[in-house]
């Protein structure tokens, strides 16, 4: 929100920003002055608080608004102090701002530190749990009611401030004291320092305020059990996935998966997994129909599962080398060779993830004994 003063409006966010930067800085000098007189006196932060603070304050008025210059924060949102009226002459100027700076001074330094020092020494006193007729319980209550009232009247100006743009405080509007632009021109409103880390600091800060309020009243052990049946779901949904991923690429390369116990983990037929495009058809061998997808046992070995399974035309499994060359031919090796565990004849055999007929000329007939 601008004020309206013309047509070089002051913002009043820079205001109040200059302000805050202010208030800022004595807060770190008083953190400095706590530490250097902690180790002379560990009470001295509390018994002289409101000397140190209204020093300090006085130092930057003296260094600062006395000698017509702007503070640390007017100096970054380009500020300065102009007198609120209008005068006649240079000299009645002069005077007027060496008045009000003075006013200034006594409404911002001196009456914070008087009544920051007499409430201090009621609570030490204990003048609040004084009888009621007893004066310092009197004279407690009358403090109590003008801090009030300084309250209402500060929410009040801050009301106005809003609705105008000018006086941010109590005291400097009673002093006549508003800020203006000190450089004009395009520049007018222009800050000297980009406040973005600020704002992210004080984001940051916020964050951890609330994290700091919000994790004690936490359960452990109930965030504990959340987080490890969490996990665990999240660890069974991961393993589903992995192993569907595999079936799936084990099956598009004809590779297929075999559990511990030496069956395949898919107990679709043949026909069913032909209609979906993994395996070639191998319903023209008479016993192939119907039968499960399993890699079973070889039918001449017995090995568990077969190497390299191979199908006969019997619908049997049998290894690579098996089927290959463990044959015993008859005769003139022109008999068709039968399978030893059903006695079919085997004219050829097929690779058992799909591929070409392979002609066989052996007979088993006799190969098992």
């Amino acid at each position: 929100m601008a004020s309206e003063v013309g047509p070089r409006q002051v913002l009043s966010v820079n205001q109040l920003d200059a302000q805050s930067i202010d208030k800022e800085l004595l807060a770190i000098f008083k953190g400095q002055v706590d530490r250097i007189l902690e180790p002379l006196d560990p009470d001295a932060s509390f018994r002289y608080g409101p000397e140190i603070t209204a020093a300090l304050q006085f130092l930057l008025w003296w260094s600062c608004i006395w000698k017509d210059r702007p503070t640390p924060g007017m100096a970054m949102m380009n500020l300065r102090y102009t007198d609120a009226r209008g005068v006649a002459s240079p000299t009645q100027m002069a005077g007027r701002v060496r008045w009000q700076r003075l006013c200034l001074a006594g409404l911002s330094v001196l009456v914070p530190w008087i009544f920051a020092r007499i409430r201090a020494r009621g609570l030490s006193r204990g003048w609040a749990s004084r009888p009621p007729n007893d004066s310092r319980r009197r004279a407690w209550a009358l403090l109590e009611r003008l801090y009030g009232i300084w309250k209402y009247i500060h929410l009040f100006n801050l009301l106005a401030f809003l609705r105008t743009g000018i006086f941010p405080s109590v005291a400097e509007r009673l002093s006549q004291l508003k800020y203006a632009n000190e450089r004009g021109g395009p520049e007018a409103n222009q800050r000297s320092i980009n406040l973005q880390f600020m704002n992210r600091q004080l984001l940051w800060d916020g964050f951890t305020q609330a994290s700091l309020f919000l994790l004690p009243l936490l359960d452990r052990n109930m965030a504990r059990r959340i987080y490890a049946t969490a996990t665990r779901r999240g660890g069974r949904i991961r393993s589903s996935l992995a192993r569907s991923w595999e079936q799936c690429v084990q099956f598009a390369t004809g590779n297929v998966p075999v559990s511990s116990s030496g069956n395949n983990v898919s107990t679709a037929s043949p026909q069913a997994q032909t209609s979906q495009g993994a395996f070639p058809e191998i319903g023209v061998f008479p016993r192939g129909q119907g039968r499960t997808l399993q890699v079973e046992s070889c039918s001449f070995c017995g090995a568990q599962p077969a190497l390299t399974p191979q199908i006969a035309s019997c619908g049997d499994t049998f290894c690579y080398y098996c089927i290959q060359c463990v044959g015993v031919e008859e005769g003139d090796g022109t008999a068709v060779p039968l399978c030893p565990k059903c006695g079919d004849p085997v004219s050829h055999y097929r690779p058992w993830g799909g591929g070409e007929d392979v002609p066989l000329h052996k007979n088993w007939s006799t190969a098992q004994r």
